[in-house]
């Protein structure tokens, strides 16, 4: 894939800020490299009778729906859980009416979920960072849907656009 760097200068006040590096990828080599990527997504999706609009919107329902998935884990209060567990947990296991085995196992059962929150909580960086890399492939593959769109609405149409 081939792109072409720009360099964006923008001024604010007739002061000129530090160049920001922008690279810019051709519509078609984007639209060829998000094909390829619904295509191990999701390879049941891009069979031969689909058109490429068809593949680039099922690809989208998926990348949306990835990202529905990652933003319950983002809003969610990892480190919150752990508390609770030992709270309720604890008075549980603290009964006199337990026998050895049944208070072992149910430590063990309540490590375990705390091991999940607490590996969950330092995770949750890595959620928001792929919830934005989700995002980010979305708001492409919308775009690249929307031009697509437009150009096959100005196919189909000649009549209602001026011609240049």
């Amino acid at each position: 894939m081939e792109t072409t760097q720009v360099t964006v200068q923008p001024t604010v006040g007739g002061m000129v800020t530090a160049p920001k590096k922008v690279f810019y990828v051709p519509v078609e080599e984007l639209k060829d490299f998000y094909l390829k990527f619904a295509h191990f997504l999701n390879p049941d999706s891009c069979s031969a009778n689909r058109t490429e609009f068809e593949i680039l919107n099922i690809l989208l329902k998926d990348l949306r729906r990835n990202m529905e998935v990652l933003n319950h884990l983002n809003m969610h209060v990892w480190h919150e859980g752990i508390a609770e567990i030992q709270t309720l947990c604890g008075a549980y296991s603290i009964q006199d009416n337990l026998g050895k085995k049944e208070r072992m196992q149910m430590n063990i059962s309540m490590g375990k979920h705390l091991q999940f929150l607490i590996q969950t909580t330092m995770d949750s960086p890595m959620f928001k960072q792929m919830y934005k890399n989700y995002s980010l492939h979305y708001n492409r593959v919308e775009g690249l849907l929307k031009q697509m769109a437009k150009e096959m609405n100005q196919l189909n149409n000649p009549d209602t656009y001026p011609k240049i």
